[in-house]
Protein backbone atom coordinates (compact mmCIF):
# COMPACT_ATOMS: atom_id res chain seq x y z
CA UNK A 1 0.00 0.00 0.00
CA UNK A 2 1.35 3.40 -0.90
CA UNK A 3 1.13 6.20 1.59
CA UNK A 4 1.68 9.83 0.86
CA UNK A 5 4.45 11.77 2.53
CA UNK A 6 1.96 14.51 3.13
CA UNK A 7 -1.19 14.34 5.18
CA UNK A 8 -4.30 16.22 4.30
CA UNK A 9 -6.57 17.62 6.95
CA UNK A 10 -9.76 18.94 5.51
CA UNK A 11 -12.69 20.59 7.20
CA UNK A 12 -15.84 19.54 5.42
CA UNK A 13 -18.04 22.55 4.97
CA UNK A 14 -21.81 22.33 5.03
CA UNK A 15 -24.10 25.27 4.39
CA UNK A 16 -26.65 26.29 6.99
CA UNK A 17 -26.37 23.78 9.83
CA UNK A 18 -28.48 24.62 12.84
CA UNK A 19 -30.22 27.71 14.17
CA UNK A 20 -27.08 29.18 15.73
CA UNK A 21 -25.48 29.66 12.31
CA UNK A 22 -23.06 26.74 12.36
CA UNK A 23 -21.73 26.30 8.86
CA UNK A 24 -19.58 23.24 9.41
CA UNK A 25 -20.30 19.56 9.65
CA UNK A 26 -17.70 19.42 12.42
CA UNK A 27 -15.95 16.49 10.80
CA UNK A 28 -12.27 16.40 9.87
CA UNK A 29 -11.22 13.90 7.20
CA UNK A 30 -7.57 12.97 6.80
CA UNK A 31 -6.72 10.73 3.85
CA UNK A 32 -4.05 8.30 5.05
CA UNK A 33 -3.54 6.17 1.93
CA UNK A 34 -4.98 5.09 -1.37
CA UNK A 35 -4.20 1.69 -2.84
CA UNK A 36 -4.90 1.10 -6.55
CA UNK A 37 -5.13 -2.60 -7.28
CA UNK A 38 -7.02 -5.14 -9.30
CA UNK A 39 -10.45 -6.71 -9.05
CA UNK A 40 -10.16 -9.66 -6.68
CA UNK A 41 -12.38 -12.73 -6.94
CA UNK A 42 -13.74 -12.29 -3.43
CA UNK A 43 -14.03 -8.53 -3.84
CA UNK A 44 -11.39 -8.12 -1.15
CA UNK A 45 -7.61 -7.90 -1.16
CA UNK A 46 -5.72 -11.04 -0.35
CA UNK A 47 -2.16 -12.10 0.09
CA UNK A 48 -3.00 -15.68 -0.84
CA UNK A 49 -1.53 -17.28 -3.93
CA UNK A 50 -3.49 -19.11 -6.58
CA UNK A 51 -7.02 -18.31 -7.71
CA UNK A 52 -7.31 -15.06 -5.79
CA UNK A 53 -7.77 -12.85 -8.84
CA UNK A 54 -11.12 -12.37 -10.52
CA UNK A 55 -11.45 -14.17 -13.84
CA UNK A 56 -10.41 -11.90 -16.70
CA UNK A 57 -8.51 -9.46 -14.47
CA UNK A 58 -4.93 -8.49 -15.26
CA UNK A 59 -3.49 -9.57 -11.91
CA UNK A 60 -1.31 -12.66 -11.51
CA UNK A 61 -1.08 -14.85 -8.38
CA UNK A 62 -1.58 -12.16 -5.74
CA UNK A 63 -4.54 -9.85 -5.75
CA UNK A 64 -4.39 -6.50 -4.08
CA UNK A 65 -7.68 -4.67 -4.35
CA UNK A 66 -8.21 -0.93 -4.38
CA UNK A 67 -9.00 0.92 -1.16
CA UNK A 68 -8.86 4.28 0.57
CA UNK A 69 -7.98 4.78 4.22
CA UNK A 70 -9.25 7.79 6.15
CA UNK A 71 -9.04 9.10 9.66
CA UNK A 72 -12.34 10.74 10.57
CA UNK A 73 -12.70 12.99 13.61
CA UNK A 74 -16.00 14.35 14.84
CA UNK A 75 -16.46 17.55 16.79
CA UNK A 76 -20.22 17.28 16.38
CA UNK A 77 -22.73 17.12 19.24
CA UNK A 78 -24.39 14.08 17.64
CA UNK A 79 -23.39 10.98 15.72
CA UNK A 80 -22.63 11.69 12.06
CA UNK A 81 -23.15 9.42 9.05
CA UNK A 82 -20.20 9.40 6.62
CA UNK A 83 -19.99 7.52 3.33
CA UNK A 84 -17.29 7.41 0.65
CA UNK A 85 -19.20 7.49 -2.62
CA UNK A 86 -16.41 7.77 -5.20
CA UNK A 87 -12.69 8.15 -5.78
CA UNK A 88 -11.68 9.88 -9.01
CA UNK A 89 -8.30 9.26 -10.68
CA UNK A 90 -6.67 11.87 -12.90
CA UNK A 91 -3.65 11.52 -15.17
CA UNK A 92 -2.66 15.17 -15.29
CA UNK A 93 -5.90 17.04 -15.95
CA UNK A 94 -7.59 14.04 -17.63
CA UNK A 95 -10.13 12.03 -15.62
CA UNK A 96 -9.24 8.37 -16.29
CA UNK A 97 -11.47 6.51 -13.82
CA UNK A 98 -14.13 6.88 -11.16
CA UNK A 99 -14.06 4.16 -8.51
CA UNK A 100 -17.02 3.39 -6.27
CA UNK A 101 -16.98 2.58 -2.57
CA UNK A 102 -17.85 -0.96 -1.52
CA UNK A 103 -17.72 -2.35 1.99
CA UNK A 104 -16.23 -0.23 4.76
CA UNK A 105 -14.45 -1.23 7.94
CA UNK A 106 -12.98 0.56 10.93
CA UNK A 107 -9.82 -0.19 12.92
CA UNK A 108 -10.52 -1.47 16.42
CA UNK A 109 -6.90 -1.40 17.59
CA UNK A 110 -5.90 -4.81 16.28
CA UNK A 111 -7.96 -5.47 13.12
CA UNK A 112 -10.43 -3.93 10.70
CA UNK A 113 -14.05 -4.83 11.47
CA UNK A 114 -17.23 -4.03 9.50
CA UNK A 115 -18.31 -0.38 9.84
CA UNK A 116 -21.87 0.91 9.43
CA UNK A 117 -20.83 4.47 8.46
CA UNK A 118 -21.60 6.09 11.81
CA UNK A 119 -18.97 8.40 13.28
CA UNK A 120 -19.70 8.77 17.01
CA UNK A 121 -20.03 12.29 18.39
CA UNK A 122 -16.62 13.50 19.52
CA UNK A 123 -15.01 10.31 18.23
CA UNK A 124 -12.12 9.46 15.93
CA UNK A 125 -12.11 6.45 13.62
CA UNK A 126 -9.61 4.98 11.20
CA UNK A 127 -11.69 3.73 8.29
CA UNK A 128 -10.88 1.63 5.24
CA UNK A 129 -13.25 1.55 2.27
CA UNK A 130 -12.73 -1.06 -0.44
CA UNK A 131 -13.15 0.36 -3.91
CA UNK A 132 -14.03 -0.96 -7.34
CA UNK A 133 -10.97 -1.63 -9.46
CA UNK A 134 -9.76 0.91 -12.01
CA UNK A 135 -10.47 -0.26 -15.58
CA UNK A 136 -6.77 -0.87 -16.27
CA UNK A 137 -7.29 -2.18 -19.83
CA UNK A 138 -9.19 0.97 -20.78
CA UNK A 139 -6.73 3.27 -19.02
CA UNK A 140 -3.71 1.54 -20.59
CA UNK A 141 -5.13 2.02 -24.11
CA UNK A 142 -3.98 5.64 -23.87
CA UNK A 143 -0.36 4.63 -23.16
CA UNK A 144 2.40 3.17 -25.33
CA UNK A 145 2.43 -0.01 -23.22
CA UNK A 146 -0.19 -1.65 -20.97
CA UNK A 147 2.56 -1.87 -18.32
CA UNK A 148 2.70 1.96 -18.22
CA UNK A 149 -0.16 1.99 -15.72
CA UNK A 150 2.31 0.71 -13.11
CA UNK A 151 4.62 3.73 -13.35
CA UNK A 152 1.98 6.42 -13.66
CA UNK A 153 1.13 8.64 -10.71
CA UNK A 154 -2.56 9.49 -10.47
CA UNK A 155 -4.01 12.54 -8.75
CA UNK A 156 -7.01 11.63 -6.59
CA UNK A 157 -10.21 13.20 -5.33
CA UNK A 158 -12.47 11.48 -2.80
CA UNK A 159 -16.22 12.19 -2.70
CA UNK A 160 -17.89 11.86 0.69
CA UNK A 161 -21.44 12.32 1.89
CA UNK A 162 -21.58 13.67 5.45
CA UNK A 163 -25.06 13.61 6.96
CA UNK A 164 -26.56 13.79 3.47
CA UNK A 165 -24.34 16.63 2.20
CA UNK A 166 -21.74 16.02 -0.52
CA UNK A 167 -18.11 17.05 -0.02
CA UNK A 168 -14.90 16.42 -1.96
CA UNK A 169 -11.47 15.86 -0.42
CA UNK A 170 -8.26 16.08 -2.42
CA UNK A 171 -6.37 12.89 -1.76
CA UNK A 172 -2.70 11.97 -2.01
CA UNK A 173 -1.19 10.93 -5.33
CA UNK A 174 -1.38 7.19 -5.92
CA UNK A 175 0.17 4.54 -8.15
CA UNK A 176 -1.02 1.10 -9.21
CA UNK A 177 0.08 -1.66 -6.85
CA UNK A 178 2.93 -3.76 -8.29
CA UNK A 179 2.29 -7.29 -9.52
CA UNK A 180 4.93 -8.66 -7.17
CA UNK A 181 4.88 -8.91 -3.40
CA UNK A 182 6.83 -6.03 -1.91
Amino acid sequence: MRTSSRSLLVLLAVAGCGPDGLKQANVDAQVSAISLGDECASGKSTDSFGGACAQGSQCDAICRGSSVQLQLTSRAAKDTVVKVTAVRLYDGAKLVATLTGKDASSWNGSAYTPWNGTLPKGGTLKVQVNLSSPPWATISSGYASPQSTYGTTYRTEIDLVVDGVAATVTGPDAQREPMVAT
